[in-house]
């Protein structure tokens, strides 16, 4: 009897709202799976540095164009497609770019799956009233710790961990990211998954999901 080999997408999409824990899952499973993680909100954090306008909307926890959104992901694909699969975090953000994604995608043959991280908004904002993260190496970390213990600096809060601007990056998911989400799930492309386990739990039901999802 032949043993039938399991083919997954080279492209894992990892969606939901804003604190759901899609970083942490989106480098768990790129290590797991040996594949690139893309961040989309790392290369915006790193580019406000230098853009007040970028800054800005994501001090107030808006959404930047979505041409500009698209051309920073499209510029990134060349060094990202020389892995052997990619785990994109934070990309997209509503319907525009999810259409944009799926025509990119599509036109090199690349198959995809988006994972959903559901997540309560109460759950949500406890969740940002405990947390830190390193300026270093940009770990999170709960509240009741305050040295990163990898390099041994103080913990701090990010500026955008801040309730009201939690609210509003709810409010911008909801009437934006969610339509994006609806829309992968009409093509049948979207898992979903309950974001408020702990971490080990949320990363073994991804894994066992991915396992029925596999052909």
């Amino acid at each position: 009897m032949k043993t039938i080999k399991k083919i997954l997408p080279s492209v894992f999409i990892l969606m939901g709202p804003p604190l759901s824990g899609k970083g942490t899952q989106s480098e768990m499973l790129a290590n797991h799976f040996g594949f690139i993680h893309f961040s989309l909100g790392d290369i915006l954090r790193e580019k406000s540095k230098n853009d007040k306008i970028i800054k800005k909307t994501m001090e107030e926890g808006k959404l930047l164009p979505n041409k500009i959104v698209n051309q920073i992901f499209a510029a990134s694909f060349p060094d990202l497609e020389k892995s052997r699969g990619i785990v994109i975090d934070g990309y997209p953000r509503n319907l525009n770019q999810a259409r944009f994604l799926v025509d990119f995608l599509a036109k090199l043959k690349k198959d995809f799956l988006v994972i959903y991280l559901e997540v309560k908004e109460d759950f949500l904002l406890d969740r940002l009233l405990k947390r830190k993260y390193c300026p270093v190496c940009h770990e999170v970390f709960k509240d009741n710790e305050t040295i990163c213990p990898v390099c041994g600096v103080e913990l701090v809060k990010r500026e955008d961990d801040d309730p009201k601007v939690l609210e509003n990056r709810l409010k911008m998911f909801n009437k934006n990211t969610m339509k994006a989400i609806k829309f992968f799930e009409k093509q049948r492309k979207l898992i979903k998954v309950d974001g408020e386990k702990t971490i080990e739990e949320v990363f073994k039901e991804i894994l066992g999901r991915l396992d029925e999802f596999s052909y």
